[in-house]
């Protein structure tokens, strides 16, 4: 499924929630004073991690992983994330119209043009412009690579190494911690996950950020000066130390020059293919007029989608594969 992991406010009503066995929430302390602890109230279920405070409901987890049995490593469908977020309300008695999202993981698992080693995600991921990728820091053994953004994060992680699958998959996401710069608007809501128009949105900037990414190849017939190039090319402190823009937009332009011209891979094309791929498929799977929908989402609540600048992404920007397009 494009979308994950999210962070939700939820417009459940506190003392039906709290009623709730599946929850566990200690209940005696509310039952004795009537009152909320200034501490807030925690419950880990249905595979989210719900926090109880005074004034507020908040919760955070996996969408794909709550329609899929714990499990987020497959390809899932549009039909489904509507499953998700019908499932979500019942189980959190939260409307999605008003259930908000704070932060928002959007990406796709696709099989790597290499081993999905941590070792290989930093050779190849070499940079972003001036921003390195760094190790994720994990309780667990690490699993993959990440790069802060001020509105976002990417993460390129191992699905192998994470579940100890058979056979290769990476997950490549952008996590969203700023609603308002990339939306237009604080107000995002679960609902507005089944608008097109959002899935647009966060589409056109992941395409967008792996085609401005630096991704290692392997070269052929190269100079003893092109080498000494790839190989400062390579390190990826070499982009984060360059503080000269002119120099460092030379060199990106003699790095990609290099690898038209003398790659015999391409690592960096098999990616960004298999992306589209992932995207083909779940927009293969979207809910067209006319179609039966097995929930009430479909008619209730896509019209509700809040954001007021619905226009942006068709008037403002040609983009075709995340790249804008110069007009003649």
């Amino acid at each position: 499924m494009c979308y994950d992991g999210v962070k939700l406010c939820l417009s459940s009503e506190q003392t039906k929630l709290l009623k709730k066995p599946e929850f566990q929430f200690e209940r005696s302390v509310i039952e004795l004073t009537g009152e909320l602890p200034e501490k807030p109230l925690t419950s880990k279920a249905y595979g989210f991690y719900t926090k109880v405070f005074a004034k507020s409901i908040r919760t955070r987890g996996s969408l794909h992983k709550l329609v899929h049995d714990g499990l987020n490593h497959s390809d899932l469908s549009y039909q489904d994330l509507a499953k998700s977020i019908d499932l979500f309300e019942k189980c959190f008695l939260s409307n999605p119209s008003k259930t908000r999202v704070h932060n928002l993981e959007f990406g796709f698992n696709i099989e790597p043009p290499f081993e999905p080693t941590i070792k290989n995600m930093k050779k190849y991921f070499i940079a972003h412009f001036d921003e390195v990728f760094h190790v994720m820091d994990t309780t667990k053994k690490p699993i993959g690579i990440y790069l802060k953004k001020d509105n976002y994060t990417v993460k390129i992680y191992s699905k192998t190494i994470q579940y100890g699958l058979n056979y290769p998959l990476i997950r490549i996401e952008m996590r969203y911690n700023q609603m308002k710069q990339v939306f237009g608007t604080h107000h995002i809501f679960l609902s507005d996950l089944l608008n097109p128009l959002i899935y647009k949105l966060c589409k056109a900037d992941l395409l967008k950020f792996l085609h401005t990414t630096l991704i290692n190849e392997t070269f052929t017939n190269l100079t003893q000066n092109q080498k000494l190039f790839i190989e400062k090319a390579r390190n990826p402190l070499t982009w984060y130390k360059q503080k000269d823009r002119r120099k460092k937009a030379k060199n990106k332009v003699r790095f990609l020059d290099l690898i038209a011209t003398k790659a015999t891979s391409n690592n960096k094309e098999i990616i960004i293919q298999r992306v589209l791929e992932k995207m083909q498929m779940f927009e293969q799977t979207m809910i067209k007029k006319g179609d039966n929908f097995p929930t009430r989402i479909n008619e209730e609540f896509v019209p509700l989608f809040q954001i007021q600048n619905q226009t942006f992404f068709d008037n403002n920007k040609k983009l075709q594969n995340g790249i804008t397009k110069k007009q003649n």
